[in-house]
């Protein structure tokens, strides 16, 4: 076995009210020893030692935003998810203000090219703005709903791939923004997206549970794995050369063998999995269960 449980982290109940309960999502700080988890209900978001996996501190003041994420860089955090359309962003380390962020949608996702001060802002569409003044680049956008989009540091460009139809495009990162390269999968739904350092390969999940591989240079989409559950979320170690695959609607977590593209095991958790999230610094998962809620951390040994 590669992969221990470790131990369970309680969080506070979520009293969501609407129909479908709104995006709840936390993000690992690792420089900091840190998992920034919202608790839209209390207006807070609770800080989470990744050391000893136990909280040691909040942000307050940070309304129903139920959506957090991380620029390393610039040790910072993004809050977005909030019914008011309203981001926040929260300086690590430093003063305990929120500065909020205006944008012309209301964003679920904000990602930072901290070198050239590039935001990509995204929702049902997405913008780029000049950060962190917030003034609009020229970019011609194409139309589509986002599914999700980050800045990756090893291509130096922007990964927005986008529902229907199911396309990714990989946006080169600059004074003047450019398409790089646009991959379309045919009949696949494509549902998450990561890009592998090691071999430097792109890896989607996808709806009807495939996982493909392909390259930034067109290389053939191979299949080198496949489940029997739609594909919800991707997360890459590249210090193991590990994959997790989180499903949807599901208790199992997967983690795969990059190199011999085999399933090393399934973790079966207590209950279905809302997100996961990686700390490379301990080499730990953080799998959210929103029934119950908690989170559940694993320690995957690498063996």
């Amino acid at each position: 076995m590669s992969t221990l449980k470790i131990c369970r982290i309680k969080l506070p109940k979520q009293n969501f009210t609407s129909e479908v309960p709104p995006l709840w999502r936390g993000a690992v700080h690792s420089s900091s020893n840190s998992l920034y988890m919202p608790d839209p209900s209390e207006g807070k978001v609770l800080i989470i030692d990744t050391d000893n996996d136990k909280i040691k501190g909040e942000v307050e003041g940070t309304g129903d935003c139920s959506i957090a994420q991380i620029c390393r860089d610039r040790d910072l955090v993004f809050l977005t998810g909030s019914s008011l359309g309203e981001a926040l962003t929260y300086r690590i380390g430093g003063q305990s203000s929120l500065l909020a962020l205006k944008f012309d949608f209301p964003p679920t996702g904000l990602s930072l090219d901290s070198d050239r001060d590039v935001l990509l802002a995204s929702g049902n569409g997405f913008a780029f703005y000049r950060y962190p003044e917030l003034k609009e680049l020229d970019f011609q956008r194409p139309e589509g709903k986002v599914r999700q989009a980050y800045f990756d540091s090893l291509e130096d460009a922007f990964v927005i791939l986008f529902r229907e139809p199911s396309r990714l495009l990989v946006i080169k990162s600059g004074e003047s923004l450019s398409i790089m390269n646009e991959l379309d999968f045919g009949s696949e739904t494509i549902n998450a997206a990561v890009i592998c350092s090691v071999g430097k390969k792109l890896v989607v999940g996808t709806e009807s549970g495939k996982i493909l591989v392909t390259g930034f240079d067109m290389q053939p989409q191979r299949v080198v794995a496949a489940f029997r559950e739609p594909v919800a979320k991707l997360l890459y170690n590249s210090y193991v050369n590990h994959l997790y695959v989180m499903f949807r609607n599901s208790r199992q977590l997967a983690i795969l063998d990059m190199e011999t593209h085999k399933v090393r095991e399934v973790e079966k958790c207590g209950s279905d999995i809302g997100d996961i999230m990686f700390d490379d610094l301990h080499n730990k998962i953080y799998a959210l269960l929103p029934s119950i809620p908690a989170l559940e951390v694993y320690l995957d040994t690498g063996r």
